[in-house]
């Protein structure tokens, strides 16, 4: 049975979970593969790429953080996110959540971009011709990085955790 209830309490939650989705099903519309997307289509799906995210479209710093590389991938996120998000809202309420995840994502994505470009201009300065030869673009997806500073806020509350916290929360 679906617990309505869940959703109504976790509602930032359910926000994520269906933004998610949605943006899911619309590349299945757009013709995405449900279980091996093409870098195209991640790309054209708001997919980070360096050149781009750290330029022109910084925006994809943040439209990544909803696009997934199949159900798999989808899935797996969606998973640890149920599992852990309502956690870090009972210790640090929906503001803290949002912020945590939001911010996290950001960092992740940001970081991600800046490894790529520094992966390209090392590879250049080191043998430019054979790297442009066998040059693949990677697109970077997913929400792995927020759920990660999610889980990280977690672990660092409970880390500090204080023995007053409400029971609820600690359990």
């Amino acid at each position: 049975t679906v617990d309505v209830g869940f959703w109504r309490r976790h509602a930032l939650v359910s926000g994520i979970v269906a933004i998610n989705l949605l943006v899911w099903v619309v590349q299945l519309v757009q013709g995405g593969s449900w279980l091996e997307p093409s870098v195209q289509s991640l790309f054209e799906g708001g997919g980070s790429l360096s050149v781009y995210s750290l330029t022109d479209e910084p925006w994809r710093l943040f439209t990544s953080l909803f696009v997934h590389a199949g159900l798999m991938h989808l899935a797996m996120n969606l998973l640890l996110l149920l599992q852990v998000a309502p956690l870090v809202t009972a210790r640090f309420g929906a503001v803290g959540l949002f912020c945590i995840y939001f911010l996290g994502g950001l960092l992740a994505t940001t970081t991600s971009a800046a490894w790529g470009a520094v992966s390209v201009v090392r590879a250049l300065s080191d043998d430019g011709m054979a790297f442009i030869r066998s040059l693949q673009l990677v697109v970077s997806v997913g929400a792995s990085g927020a759920i990660m500073a999610v889980c990280g806020g977690l672990l660092a509350s409970e880390i500090r955790s204080d023995r007053s916290q409400d029971p609820k929360a600690r359990e």
